[in-house]
């Protein structure tokens, strides 16, 4: 196995990881008091730059062409979503088991409050999460049949 392969692999865990964290750490920020609805702008343009930057950098580990650093970044944007969402819910629940607002939170669970610019429902995360891995195996597939960058 080449040492690009193990890398690939690599990042791709490294971005997983990322989400999960991403997840749990909003979840914990609104858990206690530090909801959206406290502060006087949406911080989620200011967690934007973050995920890009992670996401460029996740995909860097590949010294790909450009045309492939996009497919896989497509492929990371759109898997990101079932991750961060589903450590959110989890984690949130977690924190205020009492809190019967969040009785409804599990990893597929939805909120009818958040302030993001784009917000899945959980069948949506899951088709994103789907297209996403279907982006990636496909990716994956022709570097196996061709064994080049496309």
């Amino acid at each position: 196995m080449s040492e690009q392969y193990v890398l690939k692999y690599i990042d791709l865990l490294i971005f997983i990881v990322f989400a999960l964290f991403e997840g749990w750490r909003e979840a914990a920020k609104d858990a206690h008091g530090g909801s959206n609805t406290n502060y006087p702008y949406n911080v989620h343009l200011y967690y934007l730059p973050i995920r890009v930057l992670v996401s460029i950098v996740c995909v860097s580990f590949n010294f790909l062409s450009i045309k492939s650093a996009l497919l896989l970044l497509l492929s990371y944007a759109l898997v990101f979503p079932f991750w961060h969402d589903g450590a959110y819910y989890v984690t949130r629940k977690a924190l205020e088991p009492h809190n019967p607002l969040l009785m409804d939170y599990h990893w597929f669970g939805e909120s009818s409050t958040t302030t993001a610019k784009i917000s899945l429902s959980a069948p949506g995360r899951v088709l994103f999460f789907t297209i996403g891995l279907i982006i990636y195996a496909g990716y994956e597939f022709w570097q196996y049949l061709v064994l080049v960058d496309i």
